[in-house]
């Protein structure tokens, strides 16, 4: 905010900007809190910027219009993945290479999982070649791996993503990807069948098991326009003698009344799409202690987990794990001074990217839970949790019970947020009176004089303001 002066122009000099303060309410209940302040001698403004009994003040607003991050698995795996960073396997596929994780290949394809982890060859090697596959679609296969979604098709016509979208299926298929198949097969039914298509996804359908598109193909010749064009081309011709069994199989559906449909309707919930979770697939893995290459001892409990899940979610346990200071042999850590039942929560969000349930109605103990977690997330780098731990803990009721260890805990671990709220809540005379009167607000003030100053300096600005916009406050207290 700057004043301006009786032509229109900015004073920069004039006045003092007091960037978020708590306000005080009992001078004024309609501002909110944390608001931006500029203060200035009456008799400057007057003769500055005074015009006919009007001065005015340009606001200047600055917005942030990002979106907050999401925090998701796949993609801080996928993020290493562009790196090429904690990558322990190549492909090379149609004169290609692609690096990828192990773990998260074998998470998503059982084909991958014996080939990597089984007594097969491969597993021991660090380096495959794929035979009969094009670079792209192994490409687009990798990306439904990490991200649970098909890569933009970008500006190729129709028939080339068609095309492209036919060999997705065969290769998920090949590998044993349920959901990438399910999608292109949904792809393909919604807008892949015309009359030059329908034989060639017909086919496709009876090599590959799938249902729902076959029932769609042939829905598509129940029409005797269609069929007219189809039924005399060479490709129907050569199909039917392949396929016996699709001959028949046409005879009986073709037969059928027309309007009739031939597919099945799926069930209600067929409808909705499968959303691929990576986390969740590699927590059951850890839960069943599967391909699981790490253990965290904690007060006498052990946690299964998977290395490079732990390194993509926290920047300590990266440096511990793949450090130049780890052992490259490294399968257990201990971790001192930390609960069990946090370390099991922060595993949790690791995985999920949620909070897990907290089976306690106390909610003092609730609250002691996100403290702790605060702390382990701060430990261990991770921030989003962090975050929403101090969310959580500003969500609660600060109370003189709990507010010096909640002001200790966010001047511990830099909480500007919780910190804030602490000190609005001190704010209030009469409250501040019963906190500033226990040895433990005492202690604290010694543990850190910073925070003193910093109280001091915040509680000095209040005061002025409202002796500013009533003198005669001080006045009548005094008489009183």
């Amino acid at each position: 905010m700057v004043l301006l002066d009786k032509t229109g122009s900015p004073l920069p000099s004039m006045g003092r900007r007091i960037l978020p303060v708590p306000v005080n309410a009992s001078f004024t209940t309609r501002c909110m809190d944390n608001c931006y302040m500029l203060q200035a001698r009456r008799d400057d403004v007057e003769a500055s910027c005074l015009v006919d009994s009007y001065f005015v003040v340009l606001c200047s607003v600055d917005i942030d219009w990002t979106t907050p991050a999401i925090l998701d698995l796949g993609l801080d795996l996928a993020m290493m993945l562009g790196k090429q960073a904690l990558t322990d396997v190549s492909f090379d596929v149609a004169g290609e290479s692609f690096s990828a994780h192990r773990l998260v290949l074998a998470a998503q394809s059982p084909v991958f999982r014996a080939e990597l982890y089984g007594p097969m060859a491969e597993s021991k090697m660090t380096s495959i070649t794929i035979q009969d596959m094009e670079a792209s679609t192994f490409r687009s296969m990798l990306h439904y791996m990490y991200h649970g979604s098909l890569p933009d098709a970008g500006k190729g016509d129709g028939a080339s993503t068609l095309a492209e979208c036919q060999h997705l299926l065969v290769a998920a298929d090949r590998y044993g990807f349920d959901r990438l198949k399910k999608n292109c097969e949904d792809r393909l039914c919604a807008n892949g069948i015309t009359v030059d298509s329908v034989v060639s996804l017909l086919e496709l359908a009876e090599d590959h098991v799938c249902a729902r598109l076959k029932a769609r193909c042939f829905d598509f010749l129940a029409d005797g326009d269609n069929f007219k064009i189809v039924g005399t081309s060479a490709e129907y011709l050569q199909a039917m003698q392949t396929f016996p069994t699709l001959l028949v199989e046409a005879r009986h559906r073709l037969k059928m009344p027309h309007g009739e449909s031939t597919a099945m309707e799926p069930p209600a919930s067929a409808g909705v799409q499968q959303i691929l979770d990576l986390g969740h697939d590699l927590a059951m893995m850890s839960s069943k202690q599967d391909l699981t290459d790490v253990l965290l001892d904690v007060g006498g409990e052990s946690f299964s987990a998977h290395r490079v899940v732990l390194a993509a979610r926290s920047p300590v346990f990266r440096t511990e794990l793949y450090g130049p200071m780890a052992g490259s042999k490294t399968t257990s850590i201990t971790i001192q001074d930390m609960e069990a039942s946090t370390v099991r929560s922060m595993l949790h969000y690791m995985y999920h990217r949620s909070l897990s349930n907290i089976d306690s109605n106390d909610v003092s103990s609730t609250m002691a839970h996100y403290r702790h977690l605060l702390v382990a997330a701060d430990r261990y780098g991770v921030k989003e949790l962090k975050k929403i731990c101090e969310d959580r803990l500003c969500g609660s009721d600060i109370m003189i019970d709990n507010v010096v260890s909640m002001l200790e805990l966010a001047e511990d671990h830099a909480c500007l947020k919780l910190k804030t709220k602490c000190l609005d809540f001190l704010a209030n005379g009469e409250k501040f009176m019963m906190v500033a009167t226990s040895t433990e607000y005492l202690r604290l003030m010694q543990s850190f004089p910073s925070l003193l100053v910093e109280m001091q300096n915040r509680f000095k600005m209040v005061y002025e303001e409202s002796t500013t916009m009533n003198p005669g406050a001080l006045k009548k207290s005094r008489v009183c």
